[in-house]
């Protein structure tokens, strides 16, 4: 059902390579801009070698030349290890001392014991998808390894021995005995040491030789013992002892690409709270799997851990890797490998142990910008809760940030932008020194500088125009970078976010994503069971990744989702016009089951802050200081949370002004222990923004004006005021 679906929904999907177009004008393929298209297999296979063999050679950097570029590829011998004891490294520049005495193992990490049992592979395989694309050489795919499985999985112990059950457990403990083998000792098997460079179009019809994904297809086996030991066992392992940057999130149990942008969302909206200026600058890191030097890669390992039979099997068996291409035509005959003139470098997409081998390396980068950079530092009113944070990612997405929330006096913005262009530089040498470096086109940041107008109220400079220049590694070149406006949205991790709130550029993605469902939908031959499958397993899905950190008005997702749910309601057999509250109705009381979009932001929302708030983390810390922030900035006498039916129009966290209004639609609030509120001085004290917001007797624009004033002067009581209350604590007295 899901194939057919794919089939409907997906058609646009990669598929596999059948030509290619190469440069006709003689230039680089990414300055090009005349294509030849070449047919002929022969021609396919070598330009595709070519090109691959030059793309995982392009790592340079502290590594892959001296006296480190001699680390063999399994991260042993007497260098390494006097790395990973921290003992005297080679005499280098500041980064690379800096990112040599973070190699040190910490002592809170354990060596993982290079030790294999059955019921370990067995788990792996029965979790592993038969679809899963692997053994292009030798043919024993994950089919063969299931029904291995299906068959042991049929033994009752009542019932008679069967022949093909013995056998089916003889060849699998045969095969689990070969690989304990392998790992006990840190063997490499020679059928591992080839594999297929799958090729596909990274935009479906282009098939521009530059704009090629690759993926490596290795041996089923070989890439279990990675998965085993690398995604579960050394980041399980590395979990519990606390080795990783708590800013690295992909990879990690529990984190999903949701949290880096919720992360910066408390950001841009602690600026907004505290008036406070703030650079960001994303990056993207270019071909990072691709890019990974393998005898860093296991040297790290050793760091978090892995013994040194495991990282032989890793580093051999990719030092004696030969690397075919395969398209639509087949396997190619050539092949290319790793020589002293020619390097192979990168794990590569395909291999399990890539995420968790980046993610290391992320977070030894991390930790190492922390101690070189500025960055930026958060804090509460009170200054009892203060977080520091220079970078944050996700995988290869990642963002450098200061602030000058710690000054005495707001930084200029030529001050803001010199610490953004020196932290930045600082990343993108620790990238080059691990092999990585900046994927520039991908790259952009944007300025909050606070301005105050004539009456007081705030606003961003929305006219800044500023430059950064970044040079590269080895320092032979260099680039300017000009700044994004405020208003001008920025693609992170999926999600559309721009420093003004402006929602405009999401909203437009959205709308789109949701009306081609509802025309490819219309037009497919789905039957009405397919049709509340797709509804719910891909449209609910896809539609609501990016809502929890999102602030639309409902008006805004009814909208959106309109065409699409007509297109459902229509396919599923009724009229697109049947009346939405019974769509959207509980199936008990005679509903369809439907799920309306601001329903979801809102209890995506909920979920997402009390997640946070009960998690201890600097997700936990930033909510805290933007609830205390809110609760100080609006003067208000009770929770803002706690009454979200209130009118407080002069809140300037959009994203808790989302969650009250969805609260206040569906009569819900949220209370917590600690409310932040500003405790009264005295009998009969009032706050005194709730007079003025419940007199009904000033604009929007108005209350704003008042509150800015209130802010200026530091006050939120009457007691601030004044001292003295009439009686019925009505009015001040004349002239107190």
């Amino acid at each position: 059902m899901y194939k057919k679906l794919r089939s409907y929904l997906k058609h646009h999907e990669h598929s596999r390579l059948s030509h290619i177009q190469v440069p006709g004008d003689g230039l680089p393929p990414k300055q090009s801009k005349q294509w030849i298209d070449i047919h002929e297999p022969v021609e396919i296979e070598d330009k595709l070698l070519e090109r691959n063999e030059g793309h995982f050679g392009q790592a340079e950097g502290a590594f892959t030349e001296g006296e480190l570029g001699s680390i063999p590829f399994d991260g042993s011998g007497r260098l390494a290890d006097d790395i990973i004891r921290g003992r005297q490294a080679p005499p280098v520049d500041e980064v690379i001392q800096t990112f040599l005495e973070e190699l040190k193992r910490p002592a809170s990490v354990t060596t993982i014991p290079n030790e294999l049992t059955i019921d370990e592979v067995i788990g792996k395989f029965q979790n592993w998808k038969e679809s899963t694309s692997t053994s292009p050489f030798t043919k024993r795919h994950l089919g063969h390894y299931h029904c291995l499985l299906r068959l042991m999985g049929q033994e009752r112990p009542d019932d008679e021995p069967d022949e093909s059950i013995t056998k089916a457990k003889a060849i699998f403990q045969a095969h689990y005995s070969i690989l304990a083998h392998a790992v006990k000792h840190g063997r490499s098997l020679k059928r591992w040491q080839k594999v297929a460079n799958f090729m596909i179009e990274k935009e479906p019809g282009n098939p521009k030789i530059h704009r090629l994904r690759v993926i490596h297809l290795y041996e089923a086996d070989y890439n279990l013992l990675l998965a085993i030991f690398w995604a579960r066992k050394l980041v399980h392992s590395a979990e519990d002892s606390g080795a990783f940057n708590q800013h690295c999130y992909g990879g990690r149990p529990g984190m999903s690409a949701i949290e880096p942008v919720f992360l910066e969302e408390l950001q841009v909206s602690l600026a907004y709270l505290s008036r406070t200026n703030l650079a960001v600058f994303h990056n993207d890191a270019t071909s990072c799997y691709d890019r990974i030097v393998i005898a860093l890669a296991n040297l790290i390992a050793r760091r978090y851990g892995m013994s040194q039979e495991v990282c032989s099997i890793h580093g051999e068996t990719l030092a004696k890797m030969k690397y075919f291409v395969s398209t639509a035509l087949g396997i190619s005959e050539g092949s290319y490998c790793n020589t002293t003139m020619t390097p192979v470098h990168g794990t590569g997409q395909g291999s399990c142990a890539s995420p968790p081998v980046w993610l290391q390396i992320c977070s030894v980068l991390f930790d190492c910008h922390e101690q070189l950079s500025t960055g930026a530092e958060f804090f509460a009113p009170d200054r009892q809760t203060v977080v520091d944070n220079s970078m944050a990612g996700y995988v290869d997405d990642t963002k450098c940030i200061t602030n000058d929330m710690n000054q005495t006096h707001p930084h200029t913005v030529d001050e803001l932008v010199a610490t953004m262009q020196e932290d930045t530089q600082i990343w993108g040498d620790l990238l080059y020194t691990s092999g990585g470096a900046l994927e520039i086109p991908k790259c952009n940041f944007y300025i909050m500088h606070w301005q105050f107008d004539e009456s007081g109220l705030p606003r961003l400079d929305a006219k800044l125009d500023t430059t950064i220049q970044l040079k590269n590694g080895d320092r032979t070149e260099s680039v300017s970078l000009r700044n994004d406006s405020v208003t001008q949205a920025h693609k992170t991790l999926g999600c559309w976010k721009s420093a003004r709130r402006d929602q405009k550029r999401q909203e437009i993605a959205l709308r789109e994503r949701s009306d081609t469902y509802a025309r490819t939908i219309m037009s497919s031959a789905v039957n009405r069971r397919d049709n509340w499958t797709a509804y719910y397993a891909i449209y609910q899905t896809g539609m609501t990744f990016v809502l929890p950190t999102s602030y639309f008005e409902k008006k805004n997702l009814d909208r959106i989702e309109m065409k699409a749910v007509a297109a459902t309601l229509t396919k599923g057999g009724y009229v697109s016009k049947f009346p939405r509250k019974v769509a959207f109705g509980p199936q008990e009381f005679g509903g369809l089951g439907m799920r309306m979009l601001w329903t979801e932001q809102l209890v995506l929302q909920v979920k997402l802050l009390i997640k946070h708030l009960r998690c201890p983390s600097d997700h936990q810390k930033m909510l805290q200081m933007n609830l205390a922030w809110a609760q100080l900035g609006t003067g208000m006498g009770y929770p803002i949370l706690e009454y979200p039916d209130t009118n407080i129009p002069h809140l300037e966290c959009a994203w808790f002004a989302s969650i009250r209004n969805g609260l206040t639609l569906v009569d819900g609030s949220i209370e917590m222990t600690t409310t932040y509120v500003v405790p009264k001085q005295r009998v009969s004290d009032q706050h005194l923004m709730d007079g003025i917001c419940e007199s009904k007797m000033f604009t929007k624009t108005e209350i704003r004006k008042i509150n800015a004033c209130r802010l200026y002067l530091q006050v939120t009581l009457v007691s601030d005021i004044s001292t003295t209350w009439t009686k019925d604590s009505s009015m001040l007295l004349p002239g107190k």
